[in-house]
């Protein structure tokens, strides 16, 4: 069975910016939020294909250049994602383990209702925001990094338009 792909078709002019002006070697937000955009709405393990158009001749160096730039902007994507999501985990770890500490000392607390009430209630709401981080968070940034991953090994063609 063969996979379907993703078409991506870019269109490039003469002057179009393809590249950030203030570095060279990474492609321009523009650029990458279309790209990164197009891709939305599709399932993840579809493979793509991003189709870059031009009107004027395109050295193999500047094509080069262009893949390059293509696969390191979203590799940088992915490799944030990664910081994020390790970052995350330590937060809701600690959060969970307070949250317990909190709900143990609240059932000590058998004198003030009231206190072992407030205790409990701020146990369970860290334990509840660690839980809804890891269940739903954690899940939107691991299908954003298939996708990216997916840019990062898009086959990219070079077609000159008549």
């Amino acid at each position: 069975m063969k996979k379907e792909k993703l078409n991506i078709n870019i269109t490039l002019e003469k002057h179009t910016q393809i590249f950030n002006p203030y570095n060279k070697n990474q492609l321009s937000d523009e650029l990458s939020n279309y790209i990164y955009n197009s891709c939305k709405g599709t399932p993840t393990k579809k493979n793509i294909k991003i189709n870059i158009i031009h009107n004027h001749e395109i050295k193999e160096e500047e094509k080069k250049e262009i893949t390059d730039a293509i696969r390191s902007n979203f590799g940088i994507d992915i490799q944030e994602n990664i910081l994020h999501f390790k970052y995350d985990l330590g937060l809701e770890l600690v959060l969970i383990l307070i949250g317990s500490i909190l709900l143990i000392l609240s059932k000590l607390l058998t004198n003030t209702y009231v206190l072992q009430e407030l205790i409990s209630i701020f146990g369970c709401v860290m334990i509840w925001e660690a839980a809804y981080n890891f269940i739903f968070q954690d899940i939107k940034k691991t299908i954003e990094n298939k996708r990216l991953k997916k840019l990062t090994e898009a086959k990219i063609n070079f077609k000159q338009k008549d």
